[in-house]
């Protein structure tokens, strides 16, 4: 869906991905049903609230330089909504362990999100509209420093989705694995930020900025 919508990826399989589209999603819901009515709900609603967060993406396009924090929050929803539901439904949607699952993917996933698009804005040589290091670049009046803030902002996240592993019963016998998960992440931010330095597109960044 958000190759689709975004059409700045993966551009000569649109047309595949909207043909599969349909059928994925009917896949999806048939094996999640399994889990039970409950476990159905609550995909229903991380879909729903994922497409929402796509719609004020979309939106956001047409006038970048108005975009605020709290528009920023509710386009994320694109990323917490389908990687919080995961986890809640991991557990089956029982709580409390579903909520904790929930705060842990849906906030990894965000700060997944900051380094999507820092990656997205190196390949196509401007920074990704709307996103954060746009949002940060028109605050600071300086591209650097608005990956720089964009970096801090993925340590923020991913800070939130540690705090969720001290909220896991002591006798969870997973929790090395999600340490590890969230080390991933963490390895992936850093990563396509190192990039920036090497690619030096700063005057590219700067000069290609929404007016």
């Amino acid at each position: 869906m958000d190759r689709i919508v975004d059409k700045d990826e993966d551009l000569d399989y649109l047309d595949d991905y909207k043909l599969m589209n349909p059928y994925i999603l009917r896949l999806a819901r048939s094996k999640i049903a399994k889990g039970g009515a409950e476990v159905l709900e609550e995909f229903e609603e991380g879909f729903k609230d994922a497409r929402v967060g796509q719609y004020i993406d979309t939106k956001l396009k047409t006038n970048p330089r108005k975009i605020t924090e709290e528009q920023m929050n509710q386009c994320y929803k694109k990323y917490r909504a389908v990687m919080g539901t995961a986890g809640r439904n991991m557990a089956l949607g029982k709580n409390p362990l579903g909520e904790i699952f929930y705060l842990g993917m849906a906030r990894a996933a965000e700060s997944v999100g900051c380094g999507n698009e820092i990656e997205d804005s190196i390949k196509n040589k401007f920074v990704k509209i709307p996103s954060w290091p746009l949002y940060y670049s028109f605050l600071t009046n300086d591209v650097k420093e608005g990956f720089d803030f964009t970096m801090k902002k993925s340590e923020l996240y991913l800070r939130e989705a540690r705090l969720a592993l001290e909220l896991l019963p002591k006798e969870f016998t997973h929790t090395e694995f999600l340490e590890f998960l969230f080390l991933s992440v963490e390895h992936y931010n850093q990563y396509w930020h190192n990039q920036l330095s090497k690619v030096n597109l700063w005057s590219e960044f700067s000069a290609n900025l929404p007016k």
